[in-house]
């Protein structure tokens, strides 16, 4: 029978995690189950999503995270395959509530310029963070030389409904060239004013 973990605390998300052998089934069911249908290395990524796993309910027993854990979360993040990276970035951002090493982690990730990573670090900024911290973050990344980075932090920002990103918002459209992106700035900056 399959045993049950949590870490909760008042106001943050709830940390979850069943048994070892529980997630170990679940991993491979998922993973291999795709077999037929992908050429990655699946071997790989289930190494991967097991070592996270391990990892993950580790924390939650022991309400501690480490230097090696928060490394193998941010290279599973990088470096990860679909369906690696998705799984460590949300641990990583559910972890940042509990625990200010992995924000400052996600910081990191979203400072290191290369447009993959930032993309990929960007869908972890959520309400860990604060309204200023969200602003000052989006604003630095909605000047990135890359396309694809400036209109994922206009997605951001529409779940995000800060309304202190209006002036941000507001000055980046005044001065984007991209359409696709401008569309993504005017979609946030009606759903931001709706609220």
């Amino acid at each position: 029978m399959s045993q049950a973990y949590s870490l909760k605390e008042a106001n943050k998300p709830t940390l979850f995690s069943w048994d070892l052998e529980t997630e170990h089934k679940n991993i491979e069911k998922r993973v291999l189950d795709n077999r037929n249908y992908s050429r990655r290395d699946l071997e790989k990524e289930l190494s991967t999503l097991k070592e996270l796993a391990t990892d993950y309910l580790q924390i939650i027993q022991t309400k501690a995270i480490s230097p090696e854990q928060l490394a193998s979360l941010e290279e599973a993040v990088v470096n990860g395959a679909s369906g690696v990276w998705e799984q460590a970035a949300t641990k990583l951002e559910r972890l940042s509530y509990h625990f200010n090493e992995a924000k400052k982690k996600i910081y990191d990730l979203i400072e290191r310029g290369n447009p993959k990573t930032v993309d990929r670090a960007l869908t972890m900024l959520g309400a860990a963070f604060t309204e200023d911290e969200q602003v000052e973050v989006l604003e630095k990344v909605l000047s990135s030389k890359s396309s694809k980075v400036r209109n994922r932090a206009a997605a951001v920002a529409y779940f995000l409904r800060n309304k202190h990103l209006v002036p941000v918002l507001l000055e980046r459209k005044n001065v984007e060239t991209n359409t696709e992106v401008s569309e993504a700035i005017n979609l946030a900056l009606e759903q931001i004013n709706q609220c």
